[in-house]
């Protein structure tokens, strides 16, 4: 196996996930020699903008590793984010039962139920996260 220096490693990391398994690969489909130039070729390529990425974002830098797993954790929260504005739209949609039962029989919404479909449509609107809020019981008399 052809060794690393630290440079070397960290300027593969900035564009590859892996780069041990770069290094494996590129020996592997290249052979010894060609591979430690595609090493040498690389790094000396991409040397420029992982310097100038290390100068301006300094403590704050992120190998490409750590730029996708970031990426892949927006993603998540992005998907369950939306997923809890579909459940809220359902549940929202389901009380609006509730608020025509009132009013078919002349009962006042009660608080509760008022505060319950107002924290939905937050949930909806996407300015609160987190799971949706326990639905009160039926209105007496309804």
């Amino acid at each position: 196996m052809i060794p690393m220096t630290v440079l070397q490693r960290a300027v593969l990391a900035h564009v590859v996930t892996d780069p041990d398994q770069w290094l494996v690969d590129a020996i592997t489909g290249l052979g010894d020699e060609a591979g430690a130039q595609a090493l040498t070729a690389k790094v000396a390529y991409w040397q420029g903008d992982y310097n100038a990425a290390v100068v301006a974002e300094g403590k704050a830098y992120q190998s490409h590793a750590q730029r996708e797993a970031k990426a892949a954790e927006g993603k998540a929260v992005e998907q369950a984010s939306a997923l809890a504005m579909a459940e809220a739209q359902i549940a929202l949609d389901k009380s609006d039962v509730t608020v025509l039962r009132c009013v078919e029989v002349g009962v006042a919404l009660p608080v509760v139920w008022a505060a319950y479909r107002q924290d939905l449509r937050a949930i909806i609107a996407g300015k609160v996260l987190g799971p949706l809020p326990a639905r009160p019981n039926y209105p007496a008399g309804t």
